[in-house]
């Protein structure tokens, strides 16, 4: 396998250019923190990671390795957080910094690759999920990202290879069925489809993506009834997610979406205008996202902004020329 390591310290020399103590100086202490020995400091990261207070995982990350700078783990923890904020940059600081303190750990290859594919560096990206499975061959998560980049690749074959492994490792994995259903419908194969999706919402009732999917299943299949019944159930889903998460740009999108989808376009328009001004400040940080740039693109159509639509997905093809996406919605929004 070829060495990656000189090609990603390269790559990150060059996009990420938020210096340490500009990183550090954006961390708003929690109260007591200072207080708290480094374990218990990274514990109480790990419960606000679960309730979605990102800038306190960083606040107390920050106090941790200003004590010990050679610790990975509040570099996990920030990474995570960063990445859950689409501070890509900051991400990769953070995800590389745990590959240089333990280099035989397989979950940052896994984290980084997961990045650099939002990035549109694919090739790096496969390499950094091969590695980490030649490190960690029974690793669910990155047979399951993996086969998710497959799919945009519409190497629909290895995708279900590695979505298979995933399920086999991981029955409970909710990701790796819904990816599957993702596989089948785009194969217009809509029963397995149904079934694969129903099982990541029989894993996690509120997997918001997999009911969306479903639902356009549903009506590829002229399933009218079902999808009507579906949008209904899940409109209080996403709109609990919003409340839960501010960072949750992707459920404001779909939630506008889905009343697109039910006639309420006077619902639809405050959350695509929101949306879209939030998209606009991560593209803005990530101009090579060629992810955040179809789902701006998608806010652009949500507003009837056709020609703004039409260069966002145009530059997500030239940074992704494979984007199924991008293609399709060009294709419908062709002569507005």
């Amino acid at each position: 396998m070829n060495k990656i390591i000189p090609v990603l310290l390269l790559i990150i020399l060059f996009s990420c250019k938020t210096s340490k103590q500009n990183i550090i100086s954006e961390a708003t202490p929690n109260t007591n923190i200072e207080k708290l020995d480094i374990e218990e400091c990274m514990d109480q990261a790990s419960l606000y990671l679960k309730t979605k207070e990102y800038d306190k995982v960083i606040a107390n990350c920050f106090v941790v390795l200003k004590q010990d700078s050679t610790y990975w783990r509040p570099h996990i923890l920030a990474g995570i957080a960063y990445r859950n904020m689409n501070k890509f940059p900051k991400t990769i600081y953070h995800f590389q910094k745990v590959l240089e303190l333990h280099p035989d750990n397989a979950a940052p290859y896994n984290n980084l690759a997961t990045i650099y594919n939002e990035l549109g560096y694919i090739d790096i990206s496969l390499d950094l999920y091969s590695k980490a499975l030649e490190i960690e061959p029974v690793y669910a998560n990155a047979y399951n990202n993996r086969g998710n980049l497959y799919i945009d690749l519409q190497e629909y074959e290895k995708a279900m290879a590695d979505l298979e492994e995933a399920m086999l490792i991981n029955p409970s994995g909710g990701d790796s069925y819904y990816n599957m259903g993702i596989v089948f419908m785009k194969q217009e194969r809509y029963e397995l489809a149904e079934e694969y999706l129903y099982e990541a919402v029989e894993i996690d009732p509120n997997f918001t993506e997999s009911l969306l999917v479903l639902g356009d299943v549903f009506e590829k299949q002229n399933k009218e009834k079902e999808a009507k019944e579906l949008y209904e159930k899940l409109i209080p889903h996403l709109t609990q997610n919003i409340e839960d998460n501010h960072y949750d740009y992707s459920s404001l999108l779909y939630r506008a979406e889905t009343y697109t989808k039910q006639g309420k376009d006077e619902l639809a328009q405050p959350d695509y205008q929101k949306a879209n001004e939030m998209y606009n400040e991560i593209v803005e940080q990530n101009p090579d996202s060629w992810t955040m740039l179809n789902k701006r693109g998608c806010t652009f159509i949500g507003l009837k902004q056709y020609d703004k639509a039409r260069a966002d997905f145009n530059r997500s093809l030239l940074l992704f020329p494979k984007s199924d996406e991008a293609k399709r919605k060009l294709t419908e929004i062709e002569g507005k």
